[in-house]
């Protein structure tokens, strides 16, 4: 038990290397993980295994009030206060350990990911590498909240009341519960430093640093953004790994992630996960680390796309991919495409006529929209003690390893079925549903890989005082014998609540009937659509339960009263263009980076690629 600066005592877990049945003499490298979750599971004790016959201290801390360390009373969920000082004073106190070399790295994934972020801030000055993996950067932003609306919500019975939950057991996380469902607008509070990380990157260490992540998992772009904004203000350099993965996905075996495959080069699994983890680490951590490599590209992206479209011998989508290096995030080189929203449901880069009649339907909270596969970290319910489950085995068996799945993130194809949660007979295609709007490309005659950040820019109108609308970004394979009726494969949706349409600093209701512009941010992802393949937008109000259900009557969030149907209406003609903006990689760059790759000259590709440009020559792919 160390002592932090005001006296309450964490829970350590040294692990040291050995020698001849006794401690290693010598000073190592230490590997830190502080997390909220207990050190002692496998999964955090399989980080000393691995790293510790290698040459390293592992320490495994257990957060305050949490586990086997001492409480203050302050857990107040992923808003903790002391967690940053207690990060400090963690680093420092290896440093000053007899065993340390003064240099410390950290490790883990999700909670114990966005500590690392947290200790960060408070620059330590013996803080020397870090490797977040999956991580929230802003509870307001990307975790509590999305576009307004309120994340991860399970339950229609809203709003909740204090006293009536079964957190009232815990106040803290039953008040941290009540401020994220209540506390509407941006303001001190969430841009509070343990709340909102983005509003204190300023303070952040200029360190080396990895962020990994997947593209279903739900902060890829937070975590994007998060390696984009260390690398523009630090000096020390800057790793960013996104493959197609859900939270956490990077140290599982599979393939697949929900109903998709992207083939056997997508793995990772736990032992690559540390090895590459251990490469990282011994350029910056050892007395003898020599940095970064002289040219090693700084990101590694899983470009998603190019399968066969049939299902695999596990019956999943052969969806397809390949692992691509880049410079910089975002990508330079991306081209802003622009397709629009047209009456008929087509979508496409001809601008609307003049007098194209908007898009209608009718939005019963009630009857919300379901989720169908996407990005989430889990959504699971303990189950009762019953048949199945002997009660002395249940003793040895950690809480989330009882969980039972309700939601499972990834890609899915947009229809219901009986296992998606909450659903009843019969079971349409999303797009077959009165509350959704369908807009789709004819048949490429050529791939079209989209890298980066979409936006959807609708003109819309409402019968209500504040609703929601969301958008989907779908590729759509062709049908064949395994799909006679095609797949429509979420690759990444998001949201906007209308009251935050013009910054979520304020709230602006909506006048009803009154025509008015608003833009849903989609998160990142990187896809190429193939030949054959259509890009479809799915426009609605509703995506439950990934996010709560916007009542319609425009009362103070989390305090509402009743629910009442709202008339929708999407805009699709000149004056008022509701459209899709793309970040296009256009052809002849994907095919330079492919000889990149191939010939291991980024340097001389980048230079030959320039130097056509400046001179007006049409780059022609090629490389194919």
């Amino acid at each position: 038990m160390v002592p932090m600066r005001d006296g309450v005592r964490l829970a350590f877990a040294i692990h040291r290397p050995r020698a001849d049945g006794a401690f290693a003499s010598g000073r190592f490298p230490t590997i830190m993980c502080h997390t909220a979750y207990d050190k002692a599971t496998n999964r955090y004790v399989e980080i000393a295994d691995f790293f510790v016959p290698r040459g390293y201290v592992v320490m495994l801390v257990d957060m305050r009030d949490r586990y086997r360390s001492e409480g203050s009373g302050t857990y107040f969920h992923s808003a903790t206060p002391h967690t940053g000082c207690d990060g400090y004073d963690i680093v420092e106190w290896i440093a000053e350990q007899p065993w340390s070399n003064g240099r410390v790295g950290t490790v883990s994934s999700s909670y114990a990911g966005q500590v690392q972020v947290r200790t960060a801030i408070e620059r330590p000055p013996h803080l020397t590498a870090i490797w977040p993996d999956v991580v929230t950067t802003s509870n307001y932003a990307n975790c509590a909240r999305e576009g307004g609306a309120m994340q991860g919500q399970l339950f229609r019975a809203t709003p909740w009341k204090r006293g009536q939950m079964s957190l009232r057991h815990v106040p803290t996380l039953e008040q941290t519960l009540v401020d994220y469902s209540t506390r509407d607008k941006y303001d001190a509070w969430w841009a509070r430093v343990e709340c909102d990380y983005t509003a204190h990157f300023d303070r952040h260490a200029d360190i080396p640093m990895t962020v990994s992540s997947g593209w279903f998992d739900p902060w890829a772009g937070p975590d994007a953004d998060y390696s984009a904004a260390m690398a523009a203000q630090n000096t020390y350099p800057q790793r960013l790994v996104l493959g197609p993965w859900s939270h956490v996905g990077m140290r599982g075996e599979a393939t697949s992630c929900h109903e998709v495959d992207f083939g056997q080069e997508s793995v990772w699994g736990v032992e690559r996960y540390f090895e590459e983890q251990l490469d990282y680490f011994s350029r910056w951590l050892p007395d003898d680390a020599t940095g970064h490599p002289a040219g090693e590209a700084p990101i590694r992206l899983f470009v998603m796309g190019r399968g066969s479209g049939r299902k695999t011998a596990e019956g999943k989508l052969d969806h397809g991919g390949q692992w691509r290096e880049e410079w910089e995030w975002l990508l330079a080189r991306a081209v802003p495409t622009t397709l629009y929203l047209h009456g008929d449901g087509s979508l496409s880069g001809s601008g609307p006529g003049a007098a194209a009649e908007p898009r209608r339907y009718m939005f019963d909270p009630a009857r919300p929209v379901p989720t169908i596969g996407r990005a989430y970290c889990a959504n699971g319910e303990l189950p009762d003690d019953g048949p199945g489950m002997e009660q002395a085995w249940a003793w040895f068996l950690h809480p989330v390893l009882r969980l039972h799945d309700l939601l499972t993130p990834g890609p899915a194809d947009q229809r219901e079925a009986p296992e998606f949660y909450g659903l009843e007979p019969p079971y349409p295609r999303l797009s077959e549903r009165a509350d959704v709007l369908a807009f789709e490309t004819n048949s490429l005659a050529e791939a079209v890989e989209v890298t980066g950040v979409s936006l959807v820019h609708l003109w819309i109108s409402s019968s209500a005082l504040d609703t929601d609308f969301t958008a989907k970004l779908i590729d759509v394979h062709p049908p064949n014998d395994d799909y006679p009726d095609g797949f429509g494969m979420l690759l990444v949706d998001s949201v906007i609540r209308c009251r935050y349409r013009e910054g979520f600093e304020r709230e602006v209701l909506l006048e009803p009937g009154m025509p008015v512009p608003v833009t849903i941010s989609l998160w990142a992802t990187s896809n190429l659509f193939y030949v054959g393949h259509r890009i479809r937008v799915d426009i609605s109000s509703s995506n439950w339960p990934r996010l709560d259900v916007n009542p319609n009557t425009g009362e103070p969030m989390g305090r509402h009263t009743h629910q009442v149907v709202a008339e929708q209406t999407v805009c699709v003609d000149a004056e008022r263009p509701s459209r899709i903006v793309l970040p296009v990689i256009p052809r002849s760059t994907r095919c330079f980076r492919r000889c990149e790759l191939a010939t291991g000259r980024p340097a001389f590709i980048d230079f030959v690629a320039r130097s056509a440009r400046k001179s007006g020559i049409e780059i022609k792919d090629w490389c194919q």
